[in-house]
């Protein structure tokens, strides 16, 4: 890694000691005694010595906090098992810590990494950094919701990250074993990730890791002492709800197999566990230890589609683990290598399941199509029709890998879980690069939408709800420039509606400078319009990411997963399968559709002056910039640039006039048009070889949000922070209300208020509470304050603030309510503050395009 000095050995060995100092200290507490999930050593891998973890001291809230509310929540319920410390099979079912305990794995992880001998104290010898928060742990104590909206630890996390930037990112470590869209979004949108998945669009730095198996008689030792001795008396054994079509298709065909007998030329019974659960209540599977026996006697155990793409998400491992032969329902997905585990379009099996490189899934696995649920019986005959000795040679095979998916809590010293884990984030490592600078965030719109199983055709009385997701990845995803591809590089099979080597360019946008008008009394105002511009390959798309330092895509176009629908009709069941296409006609799936919107040049006097040859204002006071979104001004009246600059430099030559600001201070307006756009120049300058801009680039289109462009534009400030760009502005004023033209050379807001009262306001309060300096960066206490300046109408219906940012972030606003409630006409911040904004914050914010 440049920048890592050369060291001796000797100096690497006596760092590394002291980091295992501080760090068996948090494994203590972890775990709450001698840990035998924490065995010393590094991975059992080659080529991971050289590897250098920085585990950043985190309160105990983050990790041993969440550990001891979960061991006490278990211990409190009866449960005989502590949380993932050591091998231990449940004796009974504890609802909430049984289930608990399938996202632990991050807890494993934790422990081994502290004592792997990996771990160094200086931040400067790392390559990667890692965050000890278990995302997954305290998004299951905080209700497990979609997003995990009940966590407060999720938005105060890179609070305490003092080396995570736009250059490191990449290099931080996050822990989230749970399904990948049951984390917060913010950590979904993190370049490195463990997550139980699916991976996101193939994504080289979110690692799908197995869910956490620590059952004592799993364990490498154990097993192998019993496998010899294992009758498989079973020939089907299935346990779980039949909270969706297939499953209850499944269920009740191995039910009434069950009561028929043995089918013919098979040895063994069937046996089945039906368990419920809806948003209500739930009855539980038998106890774990009953159900690992007979999976250990089982020769064929279906892993049926789940709520998450890997394959019935953690019985398909159990039972593997076990040794018996998985049967799954593979559907065409317009995804990946174009065979999926979940659903019909779901996410492919290399990105559902672990270490596809390592592990030949298919081969593990007997795979039914899912056309065979069209006729009743299709799923057992297709599941029997495989040769016994193909079957056998399948569990050979699951016997060969089994370890690679188990978290060896011995210390055997097996090439286990963990040690492929770490392979996957040395490669991942390499994959994102050393320090890229443009960074591009994707957003995947998902479709969420619960449907109750009729009563009439549960299987248990307690079953009833079937969850349908667009999608099991992340809604949020950010790489290198380098590395982004559009949805379209991503589709496969052989039902997509273009060739597969056909490039479909994403439409690109940003916001440029059409008009600069510099007034004569320390005044300047930047008139920003939207252009859109088409990449004619990939190179040259690839050439348009790198003109900005962050780019915020919206994938809008793709196909969702269909998911069989199950009904019960005039006393009869409807089946509506999607493997039989749509009964109105074929299914034709969408041409890929990709929009990037490139982050603004950063309005800084520093990159003006040389690129653009901008002169300075003159006086050297403080710089203040407003920043605001204004509709129609270059394509109205003859002047109304020149004309909408003087409103700004009059209002701001009374403010001076009348000392109600100390002299020499300068205004600079930064105004997005947010309407169509018209003809105009161009003073925003491209990288060699792009070529210039001209008119024919400007289009008419929807209406662009306002607070959406500011967004923009703070993030291009904060990039130019924190490359120390001395050029920035004192002060910014955000005016998220839009101002429009009413007659010529009058522009107000909706209310009617222009300018010049939100300036004079501004200016005096500012003043008066002396946050206004006398000199440009003359503030150096590093005072942070926020000015707020809303109007409160109870009954005026304004939308509430709080609402996007609750459905996104968290459930807990930070936000006032009677501001949450108010119409935000100004905010107002110093360069302080902007500097102390978390940048991953701030990219989730603009790529989620939050009002």
């Amino acid at each position: 890694v440049p920048g890592r000095s050369k060291r001796s050995m000797a100096v690497h060995v006596a760092r590394r000691s002291s980091a295992v100092a501080w760090a068996a200290v948090i494994a203590i507490v972890l775990a709450n005694a001698s840990l035998t999930a924490c065995t010393d050593g590094p991975p059992a891998s080659s080529g991971l010595d050289n590897l250098h973890i920085f585990v950043y001291d985190l309160p105990d809230a983050f990790h041993s906090g969440l550990v001891q509310q979960m061991t006490q929540s278990a211990q409190a319920a009866g449960s005989n098992c502590d949380f993932m410390a050591s091998p231990c099979t449940e004796t009974q079912w504890v609802r909430d810590f049984s289930s608990s305990r399938q996202l632990g794995a991050e807890v494993i992880i934790l422990n081994k990494i502290l004592k792997s001998g990996l771990v160094v104290t200086d931040p400067k010898l790392a390559d990667i950094f890692l965050v000890p928060y278990l995302a997954a742990t305290d998004c299951r104590l905080s209700g497990y919701f979609w997003r995990c909206l009940g966590s407060d630890l999720s938005v105060q996390i890179f609070h305490h990250l003092t080396y995570y930037g736009h250059l490191t990112r990449h290099r931080h470590l996050f822990l989230g074993t749970a399904d990948i869209h049951s984390l917060p979004v913010i950590i979904q949108s993190q370049p490195l990730l463990l997550s139980l998945g699916a991976r996101s669009r193939g994504h080289p730095g979110h690692i799908v890791v197995p869910p956490s198996v620590a059952d004592a008689e799993l364990q490498p030792t154990a097993f192998q002492r019993a496998a010899a001795d294992v009758e498989r008396d079973i020939l089907f054994w299935l346990a779980g709800a039949s909270n969706n079509l297939l499953r209850w298709l499944i269920f009740q065909e191995l039910i009434e197999a069950g009561m028929s007998g043995t089918p013919p030329h098979e040895t063994g019974r069937i046996v089945v566990h039906v368990s419920g659960r809806d948003i209500r209540q739930s009855s539980g599977p038998p106890p774990p230890r009953q159900m690992l026996t007979e999976m250990r006697h089982a020769q064929l155990c279906p892993a049926p589609p789940a709520e998450n793409s890997n394959a019935g998400t953690k019985r398909m491992f159990d039972v593997v683990l076990a040794g018996c032969v998985p049967v799954v329902v593979s559907f065409d997905t317009a995804w990946g290598s174009g065979v999926s585990w979940w659903r019909t379009n779901g996410a492919p099996i290399e990105w559902s399941l672990p270490f596809p490189r390592v592990i030949d899934w298919r081969r593990l696995a007997i795979e039914v199509p899912s056309t065979v649920f069209q006729d009743a019986g299709g799923f057992m005959q297709a599941a029997l029709s495989v040769p016994k000795a193909e079957r056998e040679a399948k569990r050979r095979y699951i016997l060969e890998v089994r370890q690679h998916l188990l978290y060896d809590l011995e210390g055997t010293r097996v090439r286990d879980a963990f040690s492929l884990i770490m392979e996957e984030v040395a490669s991942s490592l390499h994959a994102l690069g050393v320090g890229p600078r443009a960074w591009v965030c994707d957003k995947t719109p998902r479709q969420f939408i619960t449907k109750d199983i009729p009563a009439s055709l549960d299987l248990n009385s307690d079953t009833g709800t079937q969850k349908e997701w667009g999608h099991t990845w992340s809604e949020a995803s950010c790489l290198p420039a380098a590395l982004w591809r559009n949805a379209a590089a991503n589709y496969a099979g052989e039902n997509i509606p273009f060739d597969k080597g056909t490039f479909f360019s994403s439409s690109m946008e940003r916001f440029i400078t059409s008009h600069l008008v510099e007034g004569e009394q320390g005044t300047r105002l930047l008139l920003r319009s939207l252009h859109r511009f088409q990449a004619k390959s990939e190179i040259e798309e690839q050439e348009y990411l790198a003109m900005s330092r962050f780019t915020a895509c919206v994938i809008a176009k793709v196909p969702h997963a269909c998911h069989d629908y199950l009904n019960d009709r005039n006393g009869g069941t409807q089946v509506f399968l999607c493997s039989l296409g749509n009964p109105e006609g074929p299914e034709i799936l969408p041409v890929p559709s990709t929009i990037c919107r490139l982050s603004p040049a950063p309005a800084s006097l520093t990159s003006a002056v040389g690129k653009l040859g901008w002169r300075p204002l003159g006086g050297g006071g403080a710089k203040i910039e407003l920043v605001t979104h204004v509709c129609n001004v270059s394509n109205s009246l003859e002047g109304t640039p020149e004309d909408y600059a003087s409103v700004y430099e009059v209002a701001w030559n009374s403010l001076l006039a009348n000392e109600l600001l100390p002299p020499g201070v300068e205004l600079q307006t930064v105004a997005y048009e947010v309407c169509a756009p018209a003809e105009g120049n161009y003073s925003d300058l491209l990288p060699a070889g792009i070529g210039q801009l001209t008119d024919h680039n400007r289009y008419l289109r929807e209406p662009v949000r306002g607070t959406h462009a500011m967004q923009e534009h703070l993030l291009s400030m904060l990039y130019s922070a924190r490359d120390g760009d001395s050029g920035l502005a004192d002060i910014w004023i955000l005016m998220p209300i839009g101002l429009a033209q009413v007659a010529p050379g009058h522009w107000v807001t909706p209310a009617g208020s222009g300018p010049w009262h939100f300036l004079r306001v501004t200016a005096v309060a500012l003043s008066r509470l002396g946050h206004v300096p006398t000199r440009s960066g003359g503030d150096t206490s590093g005072r942070k304050w926020l000015f707020v300046l809303h109007y409160h109408f109870p009954d005026a219906g304004f939308p509430n603030l709080c609402e996007v940012y609750s459905a996104h972030f968290r459930s807990k606003c930070p936000v006032p309510e009677e501001i949450a409630e108010s119409k935000l006409a100004l905010v107002a911040f110093p360069r302080a503050l902007l500097q102390s904004l978390t940048l991953a914050e701030w990219e989730l914010v603009s790529t989620l395009q939050m009002p």
